[in-house]
C-alpha cells in the first residue's frame, strides 16, 4: 500500500531487474508540484528569517528561541531534502528509497522540538530554581542531538528489516502491510502521540498552577489574584494557540495514515488524507510566524524592522515572580 505521508507512489523511476536505467519517459508538470514547491519555498523564507532574527539581536538568543532555530533547521532540511525533491522524477533509485524515511525522520524531528519548548515551559513553571540550575547550554545541547540522532535511528528499521535498500530497483509496493502498520503506529506513538500528551500535560500544568491554585493566601485577601490573572492570561493564550495549531495540524494527518495502513478506507478517503496531508505540510510556515507573533522580544524586533511606530514605544511590562518564569521560560 502506498505511503500517504511518503508519498511512495510519487513519480520516482523504477529500474528494471539488470539495473539498467528505463529511458526517461516525457515529464507531464504535476500540480502538486508546483503547490509542494511553492510551500517548500515558503518554508525555507519563513524560517530562515525567523534564523536570522534571533541571531541578529543577541537578547533574543535565549534557551526556547534557541530551540526554535534548531526546529527552524531542521523545517528547511524538511523542504530542501525531501517536500520539494519529492515530485521530481528520479532515475537514482537510492534517492528513491531513502527519501521517505528521511521526510518521516524530519517530520518527527520537527515534533520533537515542539515537545521539548513544552518541557522546558512546564519546568519554569513547576520549580524556577532548578530549572534555570539545570538547563544549561551543555544539557540543551544534548538533548537537541538526542532530538535529531532517534527518528534517524528508528526509521533505519525498515532497511533493516523489510524493505532493504540494496534491492536492484526501487520498490514502492509488494511490501506486507503489517510490518509497516507496525512499524508507522509505534514511530507515531512514540515521537508523536506521547510527546503530544507531554505537551498538554505542560500547558494543563502551567493553567493550573497560574490561574487556578494560588498558592500565597496573602496575594487574595490583597486583592492581587486578579492582577496577576490578567498578566498571564495573555502567555497562556499564546501558549495555548501554539499547542493547538500543532495538535490541529498534525493530529488528523497522523491518524488518518495509521488509519491507511490499517486498511481502514471510506469514500473519498484518498482527498481526505491529500488534503490533510497538505496542512500537516504547512506546519512548518505557519510555526514561525504564530510563535513570533506570541513572543513579545521577537514580534517588537520585527515591528522595528518593519518600522512600525508603536514598535518603538519603550515596553512598560515588567515581569516578577511567576510571571518572569512564564516570560523568560515559556514563551522566551
Amino acid at each position: 500500500m502506498a505511503s500517504i505521508l511518503t508519498n511512495e507512489s510519487s513519480t520516482f523511476m523504477p529500474t528494471i531487474a539488470n539495473n539498467r536505467t528505463r529511458p526517461a519517459p516525457a515529464y507531464v508538470l504535476d500540480p502538486y508540484l508546483i503547490i509542494m514547491t511553492s510551500v517548500g519555498i515558503s518554508i525555507i523564507i519563513v524560517n530562515t528569517a525567523f534564523l536570522m532574527i534571533i541571531l541578529l539581536y543577541r537578547q533574543l538568543r535565549t534557551t526556547p528561541n534557541v530551540i526554535m532555530c534548531s526546529m527552524s533547521v531542521s523545517s528547511i532540511l524538511f523542504a530542501l531534502i525531501y517536500l520539494i525533491p519529492r515530485y521530481f522524477p528520479a532515475s537514482v533509485d537510492l534517492i528513491c528509497k531513502l527519501l521517505p524515511f528521511i521526510g518521516l525522520s524530519l517530520a518527527l524531528i520537527i515534533n520533537l522540538h515542539q515537545c521539548v519548548i513544552s518541557c522546558h515551559r512546564y519546568m519554569a513553571v513547576a520549580n524556577p530554581l532548578t530549572h534555570r540550575r539545570h538547563m544549561t547550554k551543555r544539557h540543551i545541547a544534548i538533548i537537541l542531538v538526542l532530538v535529531w540522532l532517534l527518528p534517524f535511528i528508528s526509521s533505519s528499521i525498515p532497511a533493516i528489516f523489510y524493505q532493504p535498500l540494496n534491492e536492484g530497483f526501487c520498490r514502492v509496493f509488494g511490501y506486507d502491510a503489517t510490518p509497516k502498520l507496525i512499524f508507522y503506529s509505534s514511530m507515531y506513538t512514540i515521537f508523536f502521540y506521547l510527546p503530544l500528551s507531554i505537551i498538554l500535560f505542560g500547558y494543563i500544568y502551567i493553567h493550573i498552577t497560574a490561574l487556578i491554585l494560588p498558592k500565597d493566601r496573602k496575594l487574595l485577601k490583597r486583592g492581587c489574584w486578579k492582577y496577576r490573572i490578567h498578566r498571564h492570561r495573555r502567555v497562556l493564550i499564546h501558549t495555548a494557540i501554539i499547542i493547538e495549531l500543532h495538535a490541529l495540524c498534525w493530529v488528523p494527518f497522523i491518524t488518518v495514515t495509521i488509519a491507511w495502513y490499517g486498511g481502514f478506507t471510506i469514500p473519498n478517503f484518498r482527498v481526505l488524507a491529500e488534503v490533510l496531508r497538505n496542512i500537516a505540510l504547512s506546519y512548518p510556515v505557519i510555526n514561525p510566524l504564530v510563535y513570533a507573533y506570541c513572543t513579545s522580544g521577537i514580534r517588537r524586533r520585527i515591528l522595528n524592522l518593519i518600522g512600525y511606530e508603536s514598535a518603538k514605544r519603550p515596553s512598560t511590562l515588567r515581569s516578577t515572580g511567576l510571571e518572569s518564569s512564564l516570560a523568560s521560560g515559556v514563551m522566551g
